[in-house]
């Protein structure tokens, strides 16, 4: 959000920054506002002239060739490619191939999946939504339940497993690692698959290097696909938002579903975000 609001000014500007001013510009927390700086200034889209005086570009200064290939490459190294990692049972198999020649590679499957404050939300958080998501929708539950069934926690079983088990560190060694710790890992190419949201591509993209997926963990045909055809063969109008649908989710429907789909991707390209950021900021959430 930072970067956002100071792209749209102007490019090559110096400017004095405070958490002060910060916030009664776009209310960003103080808290929030040094996490940001700090990253936009390791980043090289800030470079400090004096002081809290910085000089800010919207394209990094920091030289292409510092900048580690990461992820595709490490991919492309263990003898896979991209495209291969299209279900769970083919990320399985990458990760734990990677792991058993970690020692030849020189790197490992996954980024330590830290269980300190900073790094934990990840998983306590939103890696456990989505079982409990597809528990909800399957029984129609739309408010807080007294239990759960536990209908799809295999499959985040299945993903937990697969990250303390391929990753860069021993499993022991989790409790104490953290945020920073994990995106070391990813960054300084220790490690080919990390875990986070979109926000956190910016902190990780190498021109051509990196490759932002979802992790398939094969619940959805049983939950949303089944809700969809529901509604079809009912003739009810449904809205499956998120950004959890695979790309693939037309292999699980005949043409006969196909033909009352409606796919929408909606993106917003960076002009866009420069030309309507009052607009996108008054409906950002903090």
């Amino acid at each position: 959000m930072l970067y956002l609001y100071l792209a749209s000014n102007k490019n090559d500007y110096v400017l004095a920054l405070s958490p002060a001013a910060i916030k009664k510009a776009i209310g960003m927390a103080r808290s929030t506002y040094y996490d940001q700086l700090d990253k936009l200034i390791k980043k090289g889209y800030l470079v400090q002239t004096s002081g809290n005086g910085y000089e800010f570009y919207e394209v990094s200064q920091i030289p292409k060739e510092e900048i580690k290939n990461i992820n595709k490459k490490l991919l492309k190294e263990a003898g896979y490619e991209v495209e291969e990692i299209n279900s769970f049972a083919k990320l399985e198999e990458a990760a734990k191939d990677i792991t058993a020649r970690k020692d030849e590679l020189g790197f490992s499957a996954f980024t330590s999946a830290g269980l300190e404050g900073s790094s934990s939300w990840r998983f306590s958080g939103h890696l456990a939504n989505m079982p409990l998501f597809y528990e909800f929708e399957a029984d129609k539950i739309t408010s807080q339940p007294a239990t759960i069934k536990g209908t799809y926690l295999s499959a985040f079983r299945n993903v937990w497993d697969l990250y303390i088990n391929n990753s860069t560190v021993a499993a022991s060694e989790l409790p104490s690692k953290t945020g920073t710790d994990t995106l070391a890992d990813f960054t300084t190419g220790k490690a080919v698959f990390y875990q986070n949201g979109t926000w956190e591509y910016g902190n990780v993209i190498a021109e051509g290097s990196v490759v932002l997926t979802g992790i398939n963990t094969d619940v959805a045909a049983e939950g949303t696909v089944d809700a969809v055809k529901t509604a079809i063969e009912n003739k009810q109008n449904l809205i499956v938002e998120g950004c959890y649908i695979p790309f693939d989710w037309q292999k699980d429907f005949d043409n006969e579903y196909l033909q009352s789909i409606k796919y929408y991707c909606l993106v917003m390209s960076e002009d866009f975000i420069k030309n309507n950021f009052d607009s996108i900021k008054n409906h950002a959430n903090y």
